[in-house]
């Protein structure tokens, strides 16, 4: 995708922190950043306007509503029309759960995301993935 047109990303994060620092990342790059921080606002975004990725910590609260959300983003027919948008999951999960090893990222069924970061995110990591996932 060419910078021709700003790109816009939506976040779903309850973090601000979080959310902020993907802000430092992304804005400087010419990507427009949406942020939601709970499911239903991304949802009612999502209906405003059609994002060219979303980005979302897999648990929100003490809840993985998160996941949930890539579930439904990628199966329900509510959300067919936005089936096709890149994922990309930004989570602090591992050491949340004190994993020792890394999260799953290629298993669709149970995380349908195309990339995942572990938080904190590199500001050049988050930036080339993003890029990577833009195409």
């Amino acid at each position: 995708m060419t910078m021709d047109k700003q790109t816009t990303i939506l976040i779903l994060d309850d973090d601000a922190a979080s959310v902020q620092a993907v802000r430092s990342a992304l804005e400087p790059k010419g990507h427009k950043v949406v942020a939601a921080s709970t499911c239903a606002d991304a949802a009612a975004r999502l209906a405003d306007s059609r994002p060219d990725l979303i980005i979302l910590e897999l648990v929100l609260g003490k809840k993985a509503d998160g996941m949930l959300f890539a579930r439904r983003l990628r199966r329900s027919p509510r959300f067919e029309r936005y089936a096709d948008i890149p994922l990309l999951a930004l989570t602090g999960l591992r050491s949340m759960a004190e994993l020792e090893s890394p999260l799953p990222s290629k298993n669709k069924l149970f995380l349908p995301v195309d990339e995942l970061l572990e938080k904190p995110a590199d500001p050049a990591a988050l930036v080339r993935t993003v890029g990577e996932l833009l195409g």
